[in-house]
């Protein structure tokens, strides 16, 4: 797509197969909006039929995502290469200067599995230069500490809200569109109580409206199809063997993504009129550049024509992210919630309807009701993005976007509309905590952190000890070789940077996982001895 042109031999052209004949696409064709496709069965039983293609059309799906998506140009899989840049770099960072929704990436590991679907899937995390990095608190202990990390939370939240989405509508509101609230049944808001109701203690709990599911295209023409042959239409295991996968969502090319379509795309609630040529859309010189843009009628495009057709794009791009989203990423806890749990009978049970399982991915909130806890099914709503200062979910110093609804999950636009299944995105760069709020110092210390005695741990007597003459000198911490020289932190600004090492590295337990962390916090300014050894 990103090299599609006005050529004559375009892949994407759907006037191929006749060139002298301006009729509409061809149904069933590849670039078509509704490709022909077969049941869900019947495509199981081709992909099981044929490993060697099984196997070459994961490795296009991976190359295209981590390379147009991710921005990742230098990419393998074992021995296989699935990107190269063009030229060799030294740089040693993966990622291009293509726009994408991961810019800055160093690195991506990706394990895979299969689970037991029939398809192997990669778990990926990868590491960026942006964010909280040493470079970043060398220099912004040079400049200000302060204002360097309320600039650095500023940018980082600003740019989670345009790359990870927990909210299907959030895109729209985004570009100005209005759509319908997210689905929300009866028997998902009876299992979070998010029904507005009061509870013990007076307190009223948060109301999320009910909404009716998304109905996929292919269902929705075989129930009113049904109707029309006066039967019952074919649902489930029916659906699966016999229903054809035209027209739904994961399996179409919606028009507004299709560069033949410009200047026709309508409402989004409206079918398209049928495509045109590539070179009927461009006029070209003699050397084959393009010169002007034209419009279905054949006249030149103007500013007003191309602003008229981005808000009709938008308005088909934001209702083609909330159709794939709400389809996509519905969680229902299942047993794949619980199967790290050792006791594997109590947990089976707490997934029934009418209980609330301890989900390993965290659909399930804690509420105090007359001083005691209760844990209720479930995300915490979140009305404005903000930064988390507490690690009750394990989500300190993280991003929180905008949620809606409890029982969504988290993705990213362009991966729905792009990828068109199931894609797990997170922003997990961390956010340096604000300095707290300027209290007097001690007496005995100083506005800079080297002026400050450490004195050392004590330890119970066991004999008498001999008189001492004198006092004990403090002992001094040592400059770190990343602390700039002439710099000086105030008081809140060191309590600051004692406590930015949770955005540099998890929260580890050294006992458990013998792994000493005391050389690198020493080298981060942080006194080893604060941090405690019980998890």
């Amino acid at each position: 797509m990103l090299h599609d042109g006005p050529s004559k031999d375009s892949h994407l052209d759907s006037h191929l197969a006749a060139p002298q004949q301006k009729q509409p696409p061809l149904r069933g064709y590849l670039a078509s909006s509704e490709p022909r496709m077969p049941s869900l069965r019947r495509m199981h039983e081709i992909v099981a039929a044929d490993p060697r293609a099984q196997a070459k059309f994961f490795l296009l799906m991976s190359e295209l995502h981590y390379r147009f998506i991710l921005g990742v140009e230098r990419l393998h899989i074992g021995r296989t290469t699935l990107a190269r840049p063009m030229r060799p770099v030294q740089d040693e960072v993966a990622s291009s200067l293509q726009p994408c929704i991961a810019p800055g990436t160093t690195d991506v590991q990706a394990p895979l599995e299969a689970q037991g679907r029939g398809f192997t899937h990669a778990h990926a995390k990868g590491h960026s230069v942006i964010g909280a990095t040493l470079k970043w608190l060398r220099n912004a202990v040079t400049s200000g500490l302060t204002t360097a990390v309320r600039n650095l939370r500023e940018a980082l939240l600003g740019m989670a809200v345009t790359v990870q989405y927990d909210a299907a509508r959030e895109p729209a509101r985004q570009l100005g569109v209005e759509l319908r609230p997210e689905p929300f049944n009866e028997r998902q808001q009876r299992q979070s109580r998010m029904d507005g109701g009061e509870e013990e203690d007076g307190t009223e709990r948060e109301h999320v409206e009910l909404a009716p599911p998304v109905e996929q295209p292919h269902l929705e023409r075989e129930r009113q199809l049904a109707a029309a042959e006066s039967r019952l239409p074919r649902l489930g295991s029916a659906a699966y063997r016999e229903v054809p996968l035209t027209g739904a969502f994961q399996s179409s090319f919606p028009a507004y993504r299709q560069r033949s379509h410009f200047g026709d795309l309508g409402d989004a609630s409206e079918p398209c009129l049928p495509s045109r040529r590539l070179e009927d859309i461009f006029t070209l010189d003699d050397e084959g550049q393009i010169v002007d843009v034209l419009l279905p009628d054949g006249t030149t495009s103007s500013e007003d024509a191309v602003a008229v057709d981005a808000k009709q794009w938008a308005s088909h791009f934001a209702q083609d992210v909330f159709n794939n989203h709400c389809t996509n990423h519905e969680h229902n806890c299942t047993e794949t919630c619980i199967k790290y749990v050792k006791k594997k009978l109590e947990a089976k049970q707490s997934l029934r309807s009418n209980k609330v399982p301890s989900c390993r991915f965290w659909f399930f909130r804690v509420v105090t009701i007359k001083e005691k806890r209760r844990r209720r099914r479930g995300k915490p709503l979140v009305r404005e993005p903000y930064i988390a200062d507490t690690d009750d979910r394990n989500q300190e110093f993280r991003c929180q976007v905008r949620r809606e609804q409890p029982f969504r999950s988290t993705t990213s636009d362009v991966a729905q509309v792009t990828d068109s299944c199931n894609v797990d995105y997170q922003f997990l760069s961390c956010a340096p905590p604000l300095p707290p709020d300027d209290k007097e110092p001690p007496r005995d210390s100083a506005a800079s952190p080297l002026a400050q005695p450490v004195v050392a741990a004590r330890c119970r007597l066991r004999k008498k000890t001999p008189v001492l003459r004198g006092g004990r000198k403090p002992v001094l911490k040592k400059r770190p070789s990343w602390f700039p020289g002439s710099a000086s932190l105030s008081h809140k600004e060191q309590a600051c940077s004692d406590s930015n090492y949770g955005t540099f590295f998890p929260r580890i337990d050294p006992a458990s996982t013998r792994i000493d962390l005391r050389p690198t916090l020493e080298r981060l300014w942080i006194d080893p001895r604060t941090i405690s050894d019980r998890p």
